[in-house]
């Protein structure tokens, strides 16, 4: 029974994965025009959450430059289409995520000293000064007119909005697996202590750099296939206010939780869309995304937690309904823990006097890399 619950757990991304694609097609098929548009930038912006959620949600790292990485994208995907790089769109796109990787990387070396708001001046500074730097020389063929040109096959919106999709599946496949992996388990534990991940071994330079490299890759392909939507995309689509706030919606949803990552992608884009059509002006969205990203930061939980909190109370009482469980005077579940497996008879009987030692320690050490906090 452990066996098959293992094997339906690992198979489960790959199943959703099948879905989804599914879905992708269906949705191409049955959307109108302007909401196929609407749609692609929900992908995109759903691929850039994505990455923001590993960061921050999963290595919890302040970073507050993901769309200046995702300009970092569109830059070399319009600059290679601008030189006609052989390889076509999809290697465009995957080059503009590598740069954005290294990019990443560059960005995240402070990381390994900085920390909390130090740290988020950083990446705030960095995204400052490279929007100063794409507003003076503007994105690759700006200047003349020459347009992204698209896959081929995936050249109008609605087929364009397919291969988004592919892109944004295949992109929440990998980050779910690296999740479930040994990279994915030391994001958690920087996130945790990272002191307690240098004690059990774990490099916290490797976990912090790859965690900045997988947000800056899928924010550089997001940033592609931004471009590969408008055709010649402008500065103003990747400000740092715009960053800061991606990175709010993103504290808010809990994207380290790919569905919520998904979900925040969706309103980054709809909600605006909601205010042009109700005649408000789009700023208040921002101020909508900071109350509650300030309710998120104050410890009030993100709206992931709070969703899977309720699914988890509603099943455990299924469960006490369903098998009698016992419970207190509240109505709570009564449980064993694990100190309760020890509470044996003998164990209320006082020692003898002349009892030996259960357990013996010699020269033990504990050291935090150069630091030795204890040595014999």
């Amino acid at each position: 029974m452990l066996l098959a619950s293992r094997r339906l757990r690992l198979a489960s991304p790959f199943l959703i994965a099948a879905v989804g694609l599914v879905a992708a097609w269906v949705m191409s098929v049955g959307f109108s025009g302007y909401f196929v548009y609407l749609a692609i930038g929900m992908v995109t912006a759903s691929i850039a959450t994505i990455g923001l959620g590993v960061v921050t949600g999963s290595a919890g790292i302040i970073a507050l430059c993901q769309l200046t990485f995702a300009a970092i994208g569109a830059w070399v995907v319009c600059w290679m289409n601008v030189s006609e790089a052989p390889g076509g769109f999809i290697v465009w796109l995957l080059a503009g995520g590598a740069v954005a990787a290294l990019a990443g990387v560059l960005i995240g070396l402070p990381a390994l000293r900085l920390r909390g708001v130090n740290l988020a001046v950083v990446t705030l500074g960095f995204a400052a000064a490279f929007d100063v730097l794409i507003v003076q020389t503007q994105f690759p063929g700006q200047v003349d007119g020459v347009s992204v040109q698209r896959p081929e096959g995936f050249t109008n919106d609605r087929s364009y909005f397919f291969f988004a999709m592919i892109v944004l599946i295949i992109a929440a496949l990998i980050v779910s697996l690296l999740q479930r992996s040994r990279i994915g388990s030391s994001w958690k534990a920087v996130a945790f202590s990272e002191r307690s991940t240098a004690a059990v071994g774990q490099s916290v330079a490797l976990a912090k750099l790859s965690a900045f490299a997988v947000s800056a890759a899928l924010g550089g392909i997001s940033g592609g296939l931004l471009a590969g939507q408008v055709g010649l995309p402008y500065a103003a689509s990747f400000t740092p206010i715009q960053s800061l706030g991606l990175y709010i919606l993103a504290v808010m949803s809990g994207a380290y939780l790919i569905d919520m990552a998904i979900f925040a992608g969706i309103t980054w884009v709809l909600l605006p869309e909601l205010l042009r059509v109700w005649g408000i002006k789009q700023d208040w969205g921002l101020v909508v995304f900071g109350f509650f990203g300030i309710q998120a930061l104050a410890g009030g939980g993100n709206l992931g937690e709070a969703v899977r909190g309720l699914f988890t109370r509603l099943s455990k009482r299924r469960s006490v309904a369903a098998e009698g469980a016992p419970t207190d005077d509240r109505g709570e579940t009564v449980s064993t823990s694990a100190l309760d497996v020890f509470a044996v008879a003998e164990a209320a009987k006082p020692l003898p006097p002349n009892a030996g030692p259960v357990l013996e320690v010699w020269d033990l050490g504990v050291s935090f890399g150069a630091l030795k906090a204890l040595d014999g």
